[in-house]
């Protein structure tokens, strides 16, 4: 190990050098504590043996600029000084010093608080290479998981299903979420529309998610009719049992526009009820949801609810993030409080979506939310000529 020594005492000095050597220690010496600091800081030093009283800089200025230097190591300083009473190995201490030895020093005494000190900066050099391992691994996860938030920012899809236009607003809570929601073409005049909300955050709850949502857009689920919204649910809860998932749950709202006979057909599993507001109407109509969350139990009938949808209605499906919140008062804002502040927006107005956000967030007191915030209007015109 590399031994820095800041003695002033020619004699105590050499001895010095001369024990450090024949223990295999590689030695630099110093005649005070100025010129020990400038050595500190062109070399790799891990342990440093400094007097007190030095002309120049004393040992305590010494320890002081060294506990200032940022060296990215930890050095473990003895200080050798003749001073025992209780206030110096006080100040001693207080300025930095990690071990003391007494002046004349005694040759098993110094080897003896040398072991220790060298075990410090063994330990410490190991802590160091842990924390570069897991700052890498850290920095490898974050870089997985931003390409993993763009895969899932990739698979919403656009706006407009002729003749429904969709708009939405999906904030995850950590770095990605357990929501995630979609809509698309099921044949050339019927549109489906979902919301998925994986019990949990993190990789696990939103891998689970994207499976989900590919099964549905793929329509990837063996002997089902994707426009029953009930027989969707079933087999999707046969294909994604939480015992197989790692103890995964999901709830979702699955609904299919029939836009030749302008309706619209709906199940849900555990989900919060989806709001129905026809044109120029402020009270919706719930579309409840009226299954069993996804995920717990095998052979469940979900059940499929049909009801006319007139041009300009409006449909929201959200997660339970976005009235679940924990206002600044401690209090939870309710899902019926939701639906009345819905109520009382201008559903034309482009900014419907950014209005019940900042809303939110108002109410939570903060930009940071507890859940994934994920909500999404379907907007029916007529049908097509």
């Amino acid at each position: 190990m590399k031994i820095l020594i800041a003695e002033d005492e020619r004699i105590t000095r050499r001895n010095l050098e001369r024990q450090l050597a024949k223990l295999g220690h590689e030695v630099i010496a110093a005649e005070d504590g100025l010129e020990a600091f400038d050595l500190l800081q062109a070399h790799d030093v891990s342990l440093l043996i400094t007097d007190w009283e030095m002309p120049r800089m004393n040992g305590l200025d010494l320890l002081r600029k060294v506990r200032e230097l940022d060296k990215g190591q930890y050095t473990y300083v003895i200080l050798l000084t003749s001073k025992s009473e209780k206030q110096y190995v006080i100040e001693g201490m207080d300025a930095g010093a990690d071990d003391f030895l007494s002046k004349p020093f005694d040759r098993n005494e110094l080897n003896a608080r040398l072991r220790a000190g060298i075990r410090v900066v063994e330990l410490q050099r190991h802590l160091a290479q842990r924390n570069n391992e897991l700052t890498n691994a850290h920095r490898a996860m974050k870089k997985d998981l931003a390409a993993a938030v763009d895969y899932v920012m990739s698979l919403i899809p656009d706006s407009n299903l002729d003749p429904a236009t969709f708009s939405w607003r999906y904030i995850p809570s950590a770095d990605l979420g357990g929501d995630t929601f979609g809509f698309h073409r099921v044949t050339d005049d019927r549109v489906a529309l979902y919301l998925v909300d994986v019990t949990g955050h993190g990789l696990d709850s939103a891998l689970l998610s994207v499976s989900i949502i590919n099964m549905l857009r793929s329509g990837a689920l063996p002997a089902t009719d994707f426009r029953d919204p009930g027989a969707v649910l079933h087999a999707l809860n046969e294909r994604f049992q939480g015992s197989e998932q790692g103890g995964k749950l999901f709830t979702i709202w699955y609904g299919v526009i029939d836009i030749p006979s302008s309706t619209l057909k709906w199940a849900g599993g555990g989900h919060p009820d989806a709001l129905l507001f026809d044109k120029n109407s402020s009270s919706p109509t719930l579309l409840p949801s009226t299954g069993l969350i996804m995920g717990v139990l095998r052979d469940q009938e979900y059940e499929t609810l049909t009801r006319p949808l007139l041009p300009g209605s409006r449909i929201f499906m959200y997660s339970d993030g976005v009235y679940e919140v924990t206002q600044s008062n401690g209090k939870i804002w309710s899902q019926r409080e939701l639906v009345d502040y819905i109520g009382t927006l201008d559903l034309e107005s482009p900014n419907v979506m950014d209005s019940i956000l900042d809303h939110v967030r108002e109410l939570r007191g903060s930009n940071v939310l507890e859940d994934d915030f994920t909500i999404v209007q379907a907007h029916y015109a007529d049908a097509p000529k």
